[in-house]
C-alpha cells in the first residue's frame, strides 16, 4: 500500500467510533453504493445522508463524516 493512502479503515473509523458493528457498518455501505448506482446522477451529500435518517444524531453524524472522507 502507498505511504500517501490511508489505511481502509479509516473511511468507516467513524461508525466504528459511533459503536455500530461490522454488520450495520456492512449494511450502510451496501445501501450507500446501491444508492449511488441507481440515482439520477451523482447523488447530494443531503441525498446520501437520509441512508441515516431514522439513526441516532451520533451515527448520523459519523455518516456524514465518512461520506466526507470518500469524497476527498
Amino acid at each position: 500500500m502507498e505511504e500517501d493512502c490511508p489505511h481502509p479503515d479509516w473511511f468507516i473509523q467513524p461508525l466504528i467510533d459511533a459503536g455500530l458493528e461490522a454488520e450495520q457498518i456492512e449494511a450502510l455501505v451496501f445501501r450507500l453504493g446501491f444508492e449511488v448506482i441507481v440515482s439520477d446522477g451523482c447523488p447530494t451529500v443531503t441525498a446520501l445522508g437520509a441512508v441515516v435518517a431514522d439513526r441516532p444524531p451520533a451515527i448520523k453524524a459519523a455518516w456524514i463524516e465518512v461520506i466526507d472522507r470518500l469524497i476527498v
